[in-house]
This record gives structure tokens, sequence and C-alpha cells, in this order.
């Protein structure tokens, strides 16, 4: 049910697009982003895809995009460590103490479809924000610890409706430069009966990216 009524919000944005609207453009975005999760340290990530964008009233309008998304987090525990050792000529017990570090990398792939409003906050600047869906594509994760190093694909990440906000600079080039600010929510794991989304988190992306607009 919850999916249905995103892709009627989605279809309804777009039928927007062919009744009543005074211009119209679209173009490939490209970019590059900061993403992590609360208390992580930020990976860089990317994305590319395309926008469509109708303006209805003067230099206000919808904004849809289509992106092809890449996103991580860095998480670094260091965790000390007793080790008792027994001293074969004195018969005493030693202990040292020892530092070991784990370092968990992920990655996340989302298809992203942000559906915004735009509005003029000065000549050149329009301000975005709107609604995000998330499609999850896969994910892969690393972890590192005491020279050791595991790798494992991520599944069972359900991708959640967010929100997206930010501003574009636009100028009489057809190159646009804009940034962005999303934080995905996810649950990880699988859903326990009674218990709710397991882990759910907020990966938390900064985004810069290049437009080129082209006219219909």
């Amino acid at each position: 049910m919850k999916n249905m009524k995103k892709i009627l919000l989605l279809i309804a944005v777009l039928g927007l697009f062919s009744t009543g609207v005074a211009q119209f453009t679209y173009g490939p975005k490209l970019g590059v982003n900061m993403a992590k999760f609360s208390g992580d340290r930020m990976l860089p990530g990317g994305q590319a895809g395309l926008f469509v964008n109708g303006e209805l009233w003067d230099r206000i309008g919808v904004q849809v995009d289509f992106l092809w998304t890449l996103k991580g987090s860095k998480n670094v525990k260091e965790n000390q460590v007793y080790t008792v050792t027994q001293n074969t000529l004195t018969g005493n017990f030693d202990s040292t103490l020892s530092t070991n570090t784990t370092t968990h990398t992920s990655y996340y792939r989302f298809v992203d479809i942000p559906i915004c409003a735009y509005f003029p906050i000065s000549e050149h600047i329009r301000g975005f924000f709107g609604p995000q869906l998330s499609i999850f594509r896969g994910g892969h994760e690393k972890y590192v610890y005491s020279g050791k190093t595991t790798e494992n694909d991520i599944t069972g990440v359900t991708g959640q409706m967010s929100w997206i906000g930010g501003f574009d600079l636009k100028s009489n080039s057809p190159i646009i430069f804009g940034v962005r600010f999303v934080s995905n929510k996810f649950g990880i794991g699988t859903k326990q009966s009674g218990a709710g989304d397991d882990n759910t988190k907020s990966l938390n992306a900064f985004m810069i990216n290049l437009g080129y607009r082209m006219s219909w």
C-alpha cells in the first residue's frame, strides 16, 4: 500500500509536467557526496542520472531527478584488551594492556527519486525542498580487525521516504551547480514479529552536483 502511494505521487507529479507548464527543461546530472551514519566518519560517494524540470510560474516549479547513487559510512572503534601471561621463572602473572581497532566500512547503492518544489531566493539562486524516494539496490560492507578482513554483501535493507533540501546556482549558462542535503532512513536487518524495524538508522548525505540544462 505504501509503495502504491509513492508510485501514484510520482505519476501525479509527472502528469503535472504535461499540463500548463510554462517552461520545460531536462538534462544529465553528475555529482559527488559525503555521507555517514550518526556517530560515524564520512565516506565519499557519487551519483549520476537525469533531471526533468517544469516551471509553473515565474521561477517557481517542480523538478524530478532520477539518480543512481552510491553512499557510504565508516565506523572505527578502539577496544582495550588485557592479556595475562604467567612468568615461567617466578610463577607470577603479568598483564599487558593493548588496543585493538575495528573498522567497519559500508556502501549502499540506490535509485534515488527526489521530487522537489523550487522557488527563487535571488536572481541566480533557487531553493529546493521535497520528498525523496530511495529504492535500495544492494550494498557491501568490510570489517578489519586485528589484521583480518571480512567482507559481506548487504541485503535486507529497506529504504524509506525521506526529505531533501538545497539550492541551485543558475545563470545564462546551460550548466547548473547545485547543493543538496538528505537524511535517508533505513531498516537494516529483518523485521521481527511485534518488534518493528530493527536497527533503524539515518544515513546523512551532503551532495554537490552539476547539471546540463537542455530545452524541450
